[in-house]
């Protein structure tokens, strides 16, 4: 009796254990479970966070200077504007130096363009630059940019892939990669086209917007144009252009992926409003729950 009495006493202890382990065991893991999933909700969170401000950052650049692109068009001596560009004579001084000072005038205000340019349909030009003084400006009659705009069914188009010397015959500035955002300059009264605007700005400034205050040890940031090709980017070592066609890019909500086919990343991508960008943003997963302490002072 009494070798029974300890065998039950035996089994219900380590019946009694178990329970306890296997309840131990299923509250460790609902609380790991729970703060991963925290921790992931928390993550994602400061992750879209970061990528809409910076895509509003972007977009707020951009359409400031749209603005300013429609600086000739507003203002109150527009008819003259478009009896110089329609004349089939050359330039005289004073319609020279009327289309100078609009230049000017755009380009003081904006510190990130340095170049306003206007044209008439058959590609002559007056301009002005922060850095050009030298030029000689090139006829874009057959220049990809030009005829795009003229025949586009939209009244602005963002360049995305120009260099100087798509603008210039000669410059004694470096061929620097640019920006740029080409208005057609249309008589409201005719709805005729008179000329084209073209502004510019280094693509440099894009890059100091990109790697500017990341949250994030070894993130990546690109910037991809509306046909997938890469724009800029923080780290080229790393492309993810064959990577955008399976990121839901169709929204302005971030979406978020997790690429494992190459080294581990945490992926977002959105659109950034007006220009029909795509940006991406690549963390690598050992980096994704270790925030840049000085972020969170920011």
């Amino acid at each position: 009796m009494i070798f029974k009495k300890d065998m039950s006493i035996r089994r219900i202890t380590i019946l009694v254990f178990i329970i306890m382990y296997t309840l131990f065991f299923l509250m460790t893991t609902i609380n790991l479970y729970s703060y991963s999933k925290y921790e992931f909700s928390k993550t994602d969170k400061v992750i879209k966070n970061f990528n809409s401000t910076l895509s509003q950052q972007i977009y707020e650049k951009f359409n400031n200077i749209s603005d300013v692109s429609k600086y000739p068009l507003i203002i109150p001596d527009i008819d003259k504007l478009h009896s110089i560009l329609t004349s089939n004579e050359i330039y005289q001084i004073n319609d020279y130096n009327y289309l100078l000072y609009i230049c000017e005038m755009m380009l003081i205000q904006n510190e990130s363009i340095n170049g306003a340019f206007i044209y008439n349909l058959s590609g002559n030009g007056t301009f002005t630059t922060r850095n050009t003084s030298n030029s000689i400006l090139k006829n874009p009659l057959n220049e990809q940019w030009f005829n795009s705009i003229l025949n586009g069914d939209n009244s602005i188009s963002f360049i995305t892939h120009m260099k100087s010397n798509d603008i210039f015959d000669y410059t004694s500035y470096s061929n620097e990669n640019l920006i740029g955002i080409s208005r057609k300059i249309i008589n409201s009264k005719s709805q005729e086209v008179t000329g084209v605007l073209l502004i510019t700005l280094p693509i440099s400034d894009l890059l100091d917007i990109l790697i500017k205050d990341l949250p994030y040890n070894n993130q990546i940031l690109s910037l991809y144009d509306s046909n997938g090709e890469l724009i800029v980017s923080s780290n080229y070592d790393i492309d993810f252009t064959k990577f955008i066609t399976s990121l839901n890019t169709t929204s302005i909500e971030p979406s978020v992926q997790t690429i494992t086919n190459i080294d581990p990343y945490f992926v977002t991508s959105n659109k950034v409003p007006l220009t029909g960008w795509t940006l991406v943003s690549a963390i690598p997963n050992s980096d994704v729950y270790n925030i840049n302490s000085l972020f969170l002072w920011l």
